[in-house]
Order: structure tokens, then C-alpha cells, then sequence
């Protein structure tokens, strides 16, 4: 038998306008989202379009949000251009993970942004859990109650406790596995 095993996962996706001049508030903004959202129980993932070149090592606000990914466990995963000038401007942030994921950036020419597409490396595995249930909508209470009051269990005049629980727990089986049939699901 098995079970299955998720991790929850937070997904952030923010958008700042390339027109927008960038400030210590969009930082500051920044940190407090990022405070506000990280759990210890949780994957943090963080997408969108900040229009800071992340990419542009010199850059002061590059290197502001490079700070700010760290001080939030976060790493950036596109390493290609998103943007038609040749600059990474779509990101995926992510906290530390088995699960990394590749990028694909692929320019569909209807904006000056390219699409990026995230797929995990390796599937999470999935193990289900088998469990028994029965079919009680076509239980006959009547049929049952009958065959109970005529079965051994109701007319034994036995007083061994041991005798009397196997008993108990055969005859209701079968019963109940004859007016409500039992069956696995997944």
C-alpha cells in the first residue's frame, strides 16, 4: 500500500512595467511580499516579468534583486534572453529544490517579451493509497437483520469470550460482504 506525498507549493507571479522607473520601494515591496509568503512547509516560486536585467551583472538594480533572492533562498532559472533587445527580463525564482526545473524561452513574435515555459526535471512520484470501501447504497438493513437474528451468532449458547469475538467478527463479515460488497479503490 501506498501514499501519496505532496509538498505545498506557493506560486508568486509579479509584473512591473517596463515604464516604471525602479526604486527602493519596488525592493522594499519586494522583501515584505517574499517575507509575507515564505514558509518553511512551503516551495516558493516566484514568476513574471520584473524588467530588471537580471542578466546584466553591472547593473545596480540587477544586483539589488540578486541580493534579495538570496536573502529569500530564491534562485533565478532562465538564462536565456526573454526580451526582443537581447535581455533576461521573465524570470523564475525558486527556493532550493530536488525538483529544479529547465526553462524553454521561445519568441512567438506577439510581443517584445518571449514566452518561457518551466517543466520540472523529475516528475514527483506519486504513491497512492489502497483503501477498502463498500457498496452501502445497496444495503438492505431488513435482509441483513434477518439473517443475523437466525445466524449462529444470535442463537449460540456459548460463553467463551475468544469463541464468541472470532464469531462475531466472521458472521458479520460474511454479511456484509453479501449485502454490501466490499471493493478496492485507489
Amino acid at each position: 500500500m501506498g501514499t501519496r506525498s505532496y509538498r505545498a507549493v506557493t506560486l508568486l507571479g509579479i509584473y512591473r512595467p517596463g515604464s516604471a522607473v525602479v526604486t527602493s520601494e519596488l525592493f522594499d515591496d519586494l522583501q515584505l511580499v517574499l517575507a509575507a509568503v515564505e514558509s518553511p512547509d512551503c516551495d516558493l516560486i516566484v514568476v513574471r516579468d520584473l524588467n530588471i536585467h537580471a542578466d546584466v551583472l553591472s547593473d545596480a538594480d540587477a544586483l539589488q534583486l540578486s541580493d534579495i533572492l538570496g536573502d529569500h533562498r530564491l534562485r533565478q532559472h532562465v538564462r536565456e534572453p526573454t526580451h526582443d533587445r537581447g535581455l533576461t527580463l521573465d524570470l523564475l525564482m525558486i527556493t532550493p529544490t530536488d525538483n529544479a526545473p529547465t526553462s524553454l524561452v521561445s519568441d512567438l513574435q506577439v510581443s517584445d517579451h518571449s514566452v518561457t515555459f518551466y517543466k520540472p526535471v523529475n516528475k514527483p512520484s506519486i504513491k497512492l493509497k489502497t483503501y477498502t470501501s463498500r457498496q452501502w447504497s445497496k444495503f438492505d438493513i431488513s435482509q441483513f437483520e434477518c439473517e443475523l437474528a437466525t445466524s449462529e451468532l444470535a442463537t449460540t449458547d456459548s460463553n467463551d469470550v475468544d469463541y464468541l469475538f472470532q464469531l462475531y467478527d466472521t458472521t458479520i463479515r460474511m454479511l456484509l460482504d453479501k449485502h454490501a460488497k466490499s471493493h478496492e479503490n485507489k
